[in-house]
């Protein structure tokens, strides 16, 4: 076997390996005779109306471009990632995935657009939050809540878990979250009355009185709500005080 042919064997080899390694590529198929790369170059545009244009055009390929999409959450630009969010959210139920990651963006015109379509999903898209809760900004924590409390009965659980963050604020909003829910957020609430922080607790305890006037939990002791907390900013504490964030 000459030089040049086993220069040939091995430069095979490898792109077979990196085939292997990468896995299929993710598919692309076709609108208005345009393939959905074609339209996700036109996304990732300057021109405004061209990006709608696009996504319109890509939502309407429906689940099969979601894996496009998702690769396109990632560009640089938020208003990219803003018209990439747009467009799944108009898929529907297939795209609560890539809506979920677009939750824990670092751009919060981009998680309000995520929150928003995941909220309109309704409760199937309630485990889609789970990236956004844990991520390390307490801001997209505290969003991640807020739009759990329209979620609905199912989403107490996911919103009883965010009463053990570390960052009050989180909590805060995670209780401001059960009341919005109701009677059926009452068992989380309870756990509220818990908290490290008196202005939580507080909160707690105002909801519980009016979701559950006759709910005879123990907890510290009222009094104790109006202490003042030696970990606590009050200009930090969200908006179940009623203090601004």
């Amino acid at each position: 076997m000459s030089r040049r042919t086993r220069l040939r064997c091995a430069l095979a080899a490898v792109f077979v390996l990196l085939a292997a390694c990468h896995g299929p590529s993710a598919p692309d198929p076709e609108f208005e005779g345009r393939r959905a790369s074609s339209w996700i170059e036109q996304l990732k545009g300057r021109d405004v109306y061209a990006r709608g244009r696009a996504a319109d055009a890509l939502a309407q390929m429906g689940a099969a471009v979601v894996p496009r999409l998702g690769e396109a959450l990632r560009d640089e630009n938020p208003e990219v990632r803003e018209q990439t969010v747009v467009a799944l959210a108009k898929i529907g139920p297939a795209a609560i995935p890539a809506l979920g990651d677009a939750a824990a963006d670092k751009n919060p015109f981009v998680r309000k657009r995520a929150d928003d379509a995941l909220v309109g999903l309704g409760p199937p898209a309630i485990p889609a939050f789970d990236a956004a809760l844990r991520a390390a900004n307490h801001s997209i924590r505290q969003d991640a809540v807020a739009a759990l409390g329209k979620l609905g009965p199912g989403a107490v659980p996911a919103l009883t878990s965010a009463l053990k963050d570390s960052d009050q604020r989180v909590r805060a909003d995670a209780v401001d979250a059960l009341g919005a829910i109701g009677p059926p957020a009452v068992s989380g609430l309870r756990v509220a009355l818990g908290d490290e922080t008196p202005a939580v607790r507080h909160a707690a305890r105002r909801l519980l009185k009016k979701l559950a006037p006759n709910d005879a939990t123990p907890g510290p002791p009222e009094s104790d709500d109006h202490a003042a907390s030696p970990q606590a900013d009050p200009g930090e504490v969200g908006s179940a005080t009623g203090s601004a964030k």
